[in-house]
């Protein structure tokens, strides 16, 4: 399995609206194939701290995925094109295979 997970610092003042564009993406990325989970969360703590998890079966279908990213119209790509102007810094990504 293949996973990525973002954590990102966001502007709280946005996340209603980050919210409205995490529902349509992660709707279509759970429909996509080899789609194991995407899921996005904030911890309770309450801070700016706003986390997107991903698990794929295949790292080729991530890249799907991703790729439809730089499509407009798809969902992904509406979803980063509002994300990234949410950031109050810049984001941190890990990408990997599952290893247990």
């Amino acid at each position: 399995m293949y996973q990525l997970t973002t954590v990102a610092h966001i502007d709280p003042s946005k996340l209603d609206e980050i919210l409205e564009y995490a529902r349509k993406v992660a709707e279509a990325s759970r429909k996509q194939q080899g789609n194991v989970s995407y899921n996005f969360y904030c911890p309770e703590e309450g801070t700016d701290t706003f986390l997107i998890t991903e698990a794929w079966e295949t790292k080729e279908d991530w890249v799907r995925h991703f790729e439809a990213a730089h499509v407009p119209g798809d969902a992904t790509y509406e979803f980063a094109a509002f994300f990234d102007t949410t950031f109050t810094r810049e984001p941190e990504a890990y990408y990997g295979e599952t290893l247990i």
